[in-house]
C-alpha cells in the first residue's frame, strides 16, 4: 500500500515550482493560471532539461490523430502562452529554447542544479501489498529493469552542448579577380553544407554575416568574440581549368589551436564529395556524431556535376542574388539558363532559374502572366529531379500563394521548404510574406526577427522588417527601425525608403511619406500619401499614371478619394489578371475600412479566402 504521507514530488527552476501530479505551476509560492496542452509542454519539456523535445514527439504525446495544421496551432498557442507565464523570450530564452524547425530545450536549471539535468518525476508503483516473496521480488525487479531500459530507450542522454561556428569566406589564391565568383559560392556552399548537419547542435553563422569578414586580418581570437562562436573554418581554393585544390583548417577559438586541416585536390566534377568530405572532417573535430540518416544524406549529396553547368550555376548565384532588383535577377536568369542548356538534369540550377523570373515578376520588367508560365516549368521541372530542393518548394509556395490564391497548398509548400536542410533566406522570406498576409502576424513577426537573429548583419532581411511591421500595424516602430538604419548607413537600397514611405503613410505622417517616395520616384506610395493627406488633384496625378502598372494600389489611393467605383474596376481586373498584389487584400491596412462592403466580401470569397480574416495582432 503507497505511503499516503509521503510529500509530493515537487521540480523547482527560478522562482518556480511544479507539482507533476497535480499538474500545477507556482512562482513564489502563488498558483499561477496555466493548464490544458500548455502545462503538459512544460511537463514533458521538464522530464529531459536539456534534452531536445522534437515537435514529432511532442504530437504523439498530446495530439495523437491531428491534422498538422491543428497540431501546428496547437503546438505555438501552447508554448506561446507557456512563455507568456513564465515571462520567457523566444528570441532570448532564459527557460525554453526553440531549435527551429526541430523541437523545443528546457536550458533552466532544475532544482538547484548548476545545469539542466533530469527532473525527479514520480514514477508508477508496479509492486502490490502481497509481492513480499523472494520469487516475487525477484520477478517485480525484473519488471523494473525492463521498464527503465524502455524508458532509457526513450529518453537518451542529454545532447551535446550547442556550439556555434563560422565559415571565414574562402581565400582566392588563383590570383585572378575573375574567379572571386567561384571562391565566394564555394563559402556559400560550406555555411550550407555545414549547416545543413545538426542544427540542434552545431549552429553556423550564416553567409551575410560570415562576407563581412573576407579579407580580414583579424585573429582568430577577435572574430569568435564578435560573433560568440567557438570554431572557425578557414579555407582557400587554387583553381586551374577543371582542377581544385582546396586546404581547410578548423581552429578552435579559445586557444587558437588548430583542431584539424587538409588539402584536397579533385575534379571539379567532383567538388559535391570535396563539400562532403570537408563537412565529415568538420564533424568529427567538434564531437558530433552524425545519425545514420544524416550520413546516407551527405552521400547522396556527393554525386558528381557536370563542371559547365555548375561553373554557370555558380555564376548566376555570385552576380544574380548580389542584390535585389531586375538588373540582378536578369543576369542571374542568363546563367542559370546556360546552367540547364549545359545539363538539363542539374534540378538546383532550375529552381535557381524559377526564382530569378519571380524577381524579375516582383521587380520588372517582366509581367507575371510573361514570368509565371516560364517559372511554373522550371520550378516543376526542378522538383521531377529532386523533391528535396528548399528554393523550389519556396518558389511553388510563392505561385500558389501570389498567382493561385491556393493558401493551403502555398503553406504545405513553404513548411516543406522550412523543414528542409539548405534552407536559404529567400525562402524564409516568402514564408513571413504569407504569415503576415494570411494575418498571422504575431508568427510572422517572431519568425522574421528570429531570422535577423540568425544573419544579424542580413541588409535585406532588416530592411525587410520594415515592411513586415508595416503589416503588424506597428507603424511607429517600423520608422524607428528604418531610420536607424540610416544613420548607420545613408546608401540604403531603395526599397528601405518605400517602406519607410509606407510606415509614415500609415502613421498618417503624410508630409514625411511624401518626401520619402518622391526620393524613389514610386508612384504607389506617393498617390496614397498624396491621397491621404488630402492632396486630391496631386494623388489623381500620380494614381493615373500608375493604373497600368499596379491597379491594386491605385485601388487603395481611389478608396481614400472616396471614389469606390473606379477602386473596385480596378480591383476586378487584378483578379481577372491574377495581380499579385490581390494577395493583400485579406491583411493590407490600406483596405481595411472597406473590407465590409459587400464587394470586397465577394472578391474575398472568390480568391478562397477563409470567410473572415484573421485578426491583426498589435503590440
Amino acid at each position: 500500500m503507497a505511503n499516503r504521507n509521503k510529500a509530493p514530488v515537487i521540480v523547482r527552476f527560478g522562482p518556480f515550482d511544479v507539482s507533476p501530479d497535480s499538474e500545477e505551476l507556482r512562482k513564489n509560492g502563488v498558483r499561477l493560471k496555466l493548464s490544458g496542452q500548455a502545462i503538459q509542454v512544460l511537463l514533458i519539456l521538464l522530464q529531459a532539461p536539456g534534452r531536445l523535445v522534437t515537435r514529432e514527439e511532442l504530437q504523439q504525446k498530446l495530439w495523437p490523430g491531428a491534422n498538422f495544421g491543428d497540431f501546428d496551432h496547437g503546438l505555438n498557442a501552447a508554448v506561446n502562452r507557456l512563455r507568456e507565464v513564465l515571462g520567457d523570450s523566444a528570441t532570448e530564452p532564459k527557460y525554453i529554447e526553440t531549435v527551429p524547425r526541430r523541437g523545443y530545450r528546457f536550458i533552466y536549471p532544475v532544482n538547484g542544479s548548476e545545469k539542466a539535468t533530469q527532473a525527479p518525476f514520480p514514477q508508477k508503483r508496479w509492486l502490490s501489498r502481497a509481492a513480499l516473496s523472494l520469487g516475487v521480488t525477484l520477478a517485480a525487479l525484473l519488471v523494473v529493469v525492463g521498464i527503465y531500459l524502455t524508458w532509457k530507450a526513450e529518453h537518451p542522454s542529454p545532447a551535446p552542448t550547442h556550439v556555434k561556428l563560422v565559415v571565414l569566406p574562402f581565400v582566392n589564391l588563383t590570383g585572378d579577380p575573375q574567379q572571386e565568383y567561384f571562391s565566394d559560392a564555394l563559402t556559400d556552399e560550406m555555411i550550407s553544407q555545414l549547416g545543413s548537419l545538426q542544427p540542434e547542435h552545431l549552429g553556423v553563422i550564416a553567409r551575410t554575416t560570415a562576407m563581412q569578414y573576407k579579407g580580414t586580418k583579424k585573429t582568430a581570437l577577435e572574430i569568435g568574440t564578435e560573433l560568440g562562436v567557438a570554431y572557425i573554418l578557414e579555407s582557400s581554393v587554387q583553381r586551374s581549368g577543371d582542377h581544385v585544390r582546396i586546404t581547410a583548417q578548423l581552429i578552435n577559438v579559445h586557444d587558437e589551436t588548430h583542431l584539424w586541416s587538409e588539402s584536397y585536390d579533385r575534379d571539379l566534377r567532383d567538388i559535391l564529395l570535396l563539400r562532403r568530405d570537408v563537412a565529415q572532417a568538420v564533424a568529427n573535430a567538434v564531437r558530433i556524431q552524425l545519425t545514420s540518416p544524416q550520413q546516407l544524406r551527405l552521400a547522396a549529396a556527393a554525386h558528381p556535376l557536370n563542371p559547365q553547368a555548375y561553373d554557370f550555376y555558380l555564376m548566376g548565384v555570385y552576380y544574380g542574388e548580389r542584390e535585389r532588383g531586375s538588373a540582378s535577377a536578369e543576369k542571374g536568369r542568363q546563367f542559370y539558363q546556360k546552367a540547364v542548356d549545359a545539363d538539363p538534369t542539374y534540378a538546383p540550377a532550375y529552381a535557381a532559374l524559377a526564382n530569378a523570373y519571380v524577381e524579375l515578376c516582383l521587380f520588372g520588367p517582366l509581367s507575371h502572366q510573361e514570368a509565371y508560365p516560364k517559372a511554373k516549368a522550371a520550378v516543376l521541372k526542378s522538383l521531377e529531379l529532386d523533391n528535396n530542393l528548399p528554393a523550389a518548394h519556396a518558389a511553388l509556395g510563392w505561385f500558389k500563394f501570389m498567382l493561385e490564391w491556393d493558401w493551403a497548398g502555398a503553406e504545405k509548400e513553404f513548411r516543406k521548404a522550412a523543414e528542409l536542410p539548405l534552407t536559404g533566406p529567400t525562402a524564409l522570406r516568402w514564408y513571413v510574406e504569407y504569415l503576415m498576409l494570411t494575418g498571422r502576424t504575431s508568427e510572422g513577426l517572431a519568425f522574421h526577427k528570429h531570422m535577423i537573429e540568425l544573419d544579424p548583419s542580413s541588409t535585406e532581411l532588416r530592411v525587410a522588417l520594415g515592411w513586415t511591421l508595416k503589416y503588424a500595424h506597428q507603424y511607429e516602430e517600423g520608422i524607428r527601425h528604418l531610420q536607424r538604419m540610416f544613420k548607420e548607413d545613408a546608401n540604403l537600397p531603395w526599397l528601405a525608403h518605400y517602406h519607410l514611405a509606407w510606415n509614415y503613410a500609415m502613421a498618417g505622417r503624410y508630409a514625411e511619406a511624401v518626401a520619402e517616395c518622391e526620393k524613389i520616384h514610386s508612384v504607389q506610395a506617393c498617390a496614397y500619401a498624396y491621397a491621404a493627406w488630402g492632396h486630391r488633384q496631386k494623388a489623381l496625378t500620380f494614381a493615373r499614371q500608375n493604373e497600368g502598372d499596379d491597379p491594386v494600389l491605385t485601388a487603395s489611393t481611389y478608396f481614400v478619394l472616396g471614389d469606390r467605383e473606379r477602386a473596385f474596376q480596378l480591383l476586378e481586373r487584378g483578379y481577372r489578371d491574377h495581380s499579385p498584389r490581390m494577395a493583400l487584400l485579406w491583411a493590407a491596412s490600406e483596405f481595411e475600412p472597406y473590407r465590409s462592403d459587400p464587394r470586397f466580401q465577394d472578391l474575398l470569397r472568390r480568391m478562397n479566402f477563409p470567410p473572415n480574416p484573421a485578426p491583426v495582432t498589435t503590440h
